[in-house]
């Protein structure tokens, strides 16, 4: 069967980026696709060299905003001029291999009809100069197990597929307050996207993490491909790596939001109760304070810790990483020493 794809591209100012990641689209095995660009007011040449592209597939539809909608707003700009049953997500600095959409489309013919889905795959980690760095698959992920290696679904592709019900997994990524897929080459269903109401807008980073766990809520089993279908370029202007340089809180803003709009059906789907995400989110962000005793970033540590004070205090009072901190931040900077044996 030839299902249909939308490939969503979000771009703001990636020059440098955008003709190669369209390349890669254009060059897929597998054909039946729409290719859709949303232009956040880039401000550099993104949208001439988008527009270059326009007599080059006949399935090429592209946009430019008016205003910068910022990262969230321009996710859900690209995802509603989709008009097929199947969305990727893809960043305008990212890398599709030639055979990605052929895998895929092999793979949602293995699927049940009527199931509910999403799925990822893994893929290659690469620079600003598209030079390898590492793989990111299964392995490298403490969400996917190899017990849910699924051995039917294994053999029809050819390499590893796991198989998880979405409850169980959105248990997992509570838990750890982690995202179950890749950005780069996550595909999921249109009318689950417009059931979960899209990325909203309305977090500052990582909305996808927000939004693939609203896509749990509302599917009945999650994949993982584990063969390297995609390219995530890792450079200094991407998402991750601006806010390891920024060091501010947005994260952090964004991370209490997604613990305390976890709904009912989100709760229920996990079998978790309010006060378990509650702690579960106190605990990630105590870890990550160590974490930065640890290397001797006292002024992010007490920032963080401080935050998520103010936001649980009884919770952080009871959490095991409490004393941990207190002792880290009051005897710094022999304590960043000791403490990297707690966070391992």
């Amino acid at each position: 069967m030839e299902n249909k794809f939308s490939i969503c591209i979000p771009n703001y100012n990636y020059q440098d980026y955008i003709g190669i990641t369209l390349e890669s689209v254009l060059n897929q095995q597998y054909q039946n696709f729409e290719l859709l660009i949303a232009d956040n007011h880039s401000t550099d040449n993104s949208i001439e060299i988008i527009k270059q592209y326009a007599n080059k597939f006949q399935q090429y539809h592209y946009k430019i905003n008016k205003t910068n909608l910022g990262f969230a707003g321009n996710l859900d700009e690209v995802a509603k001029m989709a008009k097929e049953d199947l969305i990727i997500m893809l960043s305008s600095d990212d890398v599709m291999q030639n055979d990605a959409l052929a895998e895929y489309n092999k793979f949602v013919d293995c699927i049940p009809e009527n199931e509910q889905f999403a799925f990822c795959s893994a893929f290659e980690k690469i620079d600003g100069n598209g030079q390898f760095i590492e793989y990111l698959n299964a392995n490298k992920s403490i969400l996917w197990l190899h017990t849910d290696i699924d051995p039917e679904l294994t053999l029809k592709m050819g390499f590893d597929v796991y198989k998880v019900p979405s409850g169980i997994m959105l248990e997992r990524c509570l838990n750890r307050f982690y995202s179950p897929f890749n950005f780069a080459s996550t595909c999921f269903k249109k009318d689950t996207y417009e059931k979960v109401g899209g990325y909203s807008g309305s977090r500052m980073y990582n909305p996808d993490k927000w939004f693939n766990w609203k896509l749990l809520s509302e599917t009945d089993f999650v994949y993982f491909l584990d063969k390297p279908l995609f390219q995530y370029r890792w450079h200094n202007t991407n998402q991750a790596a601006g806010q390891l340089a920024t060091g501010d809180l947005k994260y952090w803003v964004d991370e209490y939001r997604n613990c305390f709009e976890c709904n009912h059906q989100m709760r229920k789907k996990a079998n978790l109760e309010q006060e378990e995400i509650q702690d579960y989110f106190i605990t990630h962000a105590l870890k990550y304070s160590i974490r930065k005793i640890a290397v001797g970033d006292k002024q992010m540590a007490k920032r963080v810790y401080n935050f998520a004070k103010a936001c649980y205090p009884q919770n952080v009072k009871k959490n095991k990483y409490n004393g941990y901190n207190w002792i880290g931040l009051v005897l710094f900077p022999l304590s960043k020493y000791l403490l990297k044996k707690v966070i391992k």
